[in-house]
């Protein structure tokens, strides 16, 4: 057997309608399949960024009540500060109202002692010798320096209402000083 095609079917084949149609299928099948992956894809995107949206969300919430937690302690450090700083006004006060106290009940009998001594040294400087005039000037030195000491206690006291200074200091001069006024203090002792 052999197949010998008519004409009329040969020309209703052989129209270019047909391989258009068909090319114009295949297309659209393309763009359609394209269509569908993006779909599929922009799903998978849509469900990943709701993932991280969602996770997002968790750590802005998180940090927004660390966030209030750490204002709260800051808060409550600056009242601690506040109550620190009225006791420690408070307590220097106290301090300066003692040192005053201080300062003048001792100036009492430091002068005395001292006027005392300056009486005992005009009366009786030349029967007491020179090892009496030797220690009645040692008291004396040492009253003074008992009120230099609480000059410089009632200054110290001061000091803390100014802003702090800062100077040179001789340490070696100044060992030198202590030294000497701790080593006659032992020699006028044994005598």
């Amino acid at each position: 057997v052999h197949y010998q095609p008519t004409p009329t079917y040969m020309k209703g084949v052989g129209s270019r309608w047909h391989s258009s149609f068909l090319l114009t299928g295949l297309l659209l099948s393309l763009a359609l399949g394209a269509i569908a992956y993006q779909f599929v894809t922009l799903r998978e995107y849509s469900t990943v960024l709701a993932a991280t949206n969602s996770r997002l969300d968790a750590q802005v919430r998180e940090l927004s009540e660390r966030d209030q937690t750490m204002r709260q302690m800051n808060d409550e450090l600056e009242q601690r500060v506040e109550a620190r700083t009225n006791q420690l006004a408070d307590a220097m006060k106290e301090l300066e109202t003692f040192s005053h106290s201080m300062s003048h009940d001792l100036r009492s009998p430091i002068g005395a002692i001292l006027n005392f001594s300056s009486i005992l040294e005009e009366d009786y400087g030349a029967k007491l010798g020179p090892e009496g005039t030797r220690v009645l000037h040692r008291i004396r030195d040492s009253g003074n320096s008992a009120t230099r000491l609480l000059d410089q206690l009632v200054q110290f006291v001061w000091l803390g209402r100014e802003t702090a200074e800062r100077n040179q200091v001789d340490m070696t001069r100044l060992a030198r000083e202590a030294l000497k006024e701790v080593s006659v203090g032992p020699r006028a002792d044994q005598g």
